[in-house]
């Protein structure tokens, strides 16, 4: 007879951490052991069903029946993840904790559980209000629906094996309960070993001391030594894991490590979703968290350092992409013949929700908080690009703090009307400053308008109707007509020069050759005579977040 038990993870996540692993080493126990699966039944039991000393004479029959053997497991397909946080400060000092836990489809990706045992008919029913009644597996975090089938569903199932049934199989050791016809040898071994142990630590302590040593251990060190040996399997199954820590237990009583193969992708595969994958729809932009890694993990990089960082994201995304292609064209922005042509490559543009909120705050002292990658010209992402975005998810650079990044979203970026990056406007303001790609001249093409006009036209964008420029008119910031520029670039004044706060802006990213001379990083205001749709990013390094801009209200 076989009893199958399905568990269903409603919140798409799976919270264990194996037996004496530390949590930030980042393992996670998949699948669980028959020892958590069993204490979970005993937790339940006790805590949802009223259960009481001495254990109910049914409850117990049902675990020792389940433990007699070790269960064979069914898994979903899944991935792995994690976040990472800071305790709070104690005594001075805080201390970052990784959360690491399987990925599963919430509805489509059941974990199923079978153990090879006869159960009578009321201990069925025992185990089904037990399951049924379980709030979580693992963690609390590991919200479960659990219940009985009657049916095992065919698949791969998962067995103990001292060998793996497949070469490429990789080898993961469970905790399983001793089989109960063997728990009072465990116990009778355990506890001669531990009284030897005792009595050479006593006779040790009498040398040490210059007492004669002990033949045997007195009454009270035996009832001490018997009171640390639980008297029965479905006592040691309740036993407090942080007492078990404290009393040096290497590994809980009565229990063995048994090995178990599984896939070697087993926490690798993407989970099935309820809903249309990603991967067949049309996606143009992906938008990240960014987060830090500094010790108070909130000092997130200042904006001004935009073109540096998109360099390291930039770089991350093509190294990832050069191991799944030859030549990752809509990451590097190079084909085999050169540099890529009209624009059609990625932009990497790290951005601000907190200058958008706070807009008359200086755009250099605000701080990038998200990662917008997008195409423009109505291109899409392909296979290689979009799954080296859902790789990345750190940058290193040497002398510079690494970069967390989180996945938020990925789509069409018409379906983003809420982003300002994206969203149709009339109206777009500089959000990183815009700097002209060429030598800036008083008149002709390389003047700004002319340099300003040949970018819009590169990437089909209409002319404005009205183009103004940040300026500082008596120490005040205000959007005057384009006209007066040259002149307060050349001369400026006290009442009149250009916004000094778009200066601070790194012009160049680490890896980027050739000078810009003197020419000015410049906040534009552009006007057009029908919304405009996003992402606008012109002039030099538009590709690396300088010169993007923000949809804004029209100008009165």
């Amino acid at each position: 007879m076989t009893v199958t038990a399905r568990f269903d993870f409603p919140a798409g996540r799976y919270h264990a951490t194996p037996w004496g692993r530390h949590v930030n080493e980042g393992a996670i126990e998949w699948p669980p052991s028959p020892w958590r699966l069993l204490r979970a039944l005993v937790s339940v039991g006790f805590n949802r069903m009223g259960w009481g000393h001495p254990f109910p004479p049914m409850a117990e029959a049902l675990l020792l029946r389940l433990a007699e053997k070790p269960p064979r497991y069914l898994l979903p397909p899944g991935g792995s993840a994690h976040t990472r946080h800071f305790m709070p400060s104690f005594k001075g000092s805080t201390a970052r904790v990784l959360d690491t836990f399987a990925v599963l489809a919430r509805a489509e990706a059941p974990l199923f559980v079978a153990w090879d045992v006869d159960l009578t008919p009321e201990q069925q029913a025992v185990l089904k209000a037990l399951l049924e009644a379980m709030p979580y597996l693992g963690r609390a975090e590991s919200w479960v629906d659990a219940t009985l089938v009657d049916e095992e569903p065919p698949g791969a199932w998962l067995r103990t094996n001292p060998r793996p049934p497949k070469a490429d199989d990789e080898r993961v050791d469970l905790l399983v309960p001793i089989a109960p016809e063997f728990f009072a040898a465990w116990r009778t071994e355990a506890l001669e070993t531990a009284r030897a142990f005792a009595l050479e630590a006593a006779r040790r302590e009498a040398a040490a001391k210059q007492k004669p040593a002990p033949s045997a251990l007195t009454k009270g060190q035996h009832a001490k030594l018997e009171q640390g040996y639980p008297a029965s399997l479905v006592e040691a199954l309740r036993a407090d894991t942080a007492a078990l820590q404290m009393q040096g237990w290497s590994i809980p009583p009565a229990c063995r490590w048994l090995p178990y193969w599984r896939p070697t992708n087993a926490l690798e595969q993407l989970p099935r979703r309820t809903t249309r994958s990603r991967s067949t729809a049309r996606v143009d932009a992906v938008l990240f968290a960014v987060m830090s890694e500094t010790r108070s993990g909130t000092t997130l990089p200042p904006l001004k350092d935009a073109a540096r960082r998109a360099a390291m994201i930039h770089k991350a995304l093509v190294s990832i992409g050069s191991r799944l292609s030859a030549n990752p064209t809509q990451l590097s922005g190079r084909t085999s013949d050169g540099p890529a042509r009209g624009h059609q490559h990625a932009y990497v543009l790290p951005v601000s929700l907190e200058a958008i909120r706070q807009p008359t705050r200086p755009r250099a002292r605000a701080h990038i908080d998200h990662l917008l990658v997008c195409l423009s010209g109505g291109g899409a992402f392909d296979d290689v690009s979009l799954e080296a975005l859902k790789r990345v998810d750190k940058t290193y650079a040497r002398g510079v703090s690494s970069l967390l990044l989180s996945p938020l979203w990925s789509g069409q970026a018409t379906e983003r009307g809420d982003l300002p990056w994206l969203s149709p406007a009339t109206t777009w303001e500089s959000h990183t400053p815009f700097f002209a790609p060429r030598h800036l001249k008083r008149a002709g093409k390389n003047s700004l308008s002319g340099q300003l006009l040949a970018e819009l036209e590169q990437r089909g964008l209409p002319e404005p109707t009205r183009i103004e420029v940040s300026l500082e008119v008596e120490g005040q910031r205000r959007w005057c007509e384009l006209e007066p520029f040259w002149s307060v670039w050349r001369q400026p004044s006290t009442r009149l020069r250009l916004d000094s706060s778009w200066r601070s802006f790194l012009r160049h990213r680490p890896d980027h050759e050739g000078s810009l001379g003197h020419q000015p990083g410049l906040g534009l205001r552009l006007t057009f005579s029908s919304p405009v749709r996003g992402p606008v990013a012109l002039g030099h390094g538009c590709h690396f977040g300088l010169g993007v801009f923000a949809s804004a209200a029209a100008p009165a």
